[in-house]
C-alpha cells in the first residue's frame, strides 16, 4: 500500500495554526486596549465644552469647636 503525503493539506493546517495564533495575540491586545480606550473617552467627555454637569457647590467650613 502506497501512502502519499498531502502537502496541500499540510499547508492548510499550517495556515490555520498561524491564523489561530494571530487571533489569540489580537484578542489579548484587544482585552488590554478596551480599558485604555474607555479611559480616553472618559477624559475627552470630561473636558468637552458641551458636556452636562453641575456647578461645584461652595461650602463654608467652620473650624471652631462647638460648645455643648
Amino acid at each position: 500500500m502506497k501512502t502519499s503525503f498531502d502537502h496541500e493539506k499540510l499547508s492548510v493546517y499550517q495556515e490555520a495554526i498561524r491564523c489561530e495564533a494571530w487571533v489569540e495575540i489580537s484578542w489579548k491586545q484587544l482585552v488590554m486596549l478596551v480599558p485604555i480606550v474607555s479611559m480616553r473617552v472618559g477624559l475627552i467627555r470630561s473636558t468637552s465644552a458641551d458636556r452636562v454637569y453641575e456647578e461645584p457647590a461652595e461650602y463654608e467650613a467652620d473650624n471652631r469647636r462647638r460648645a455643648d
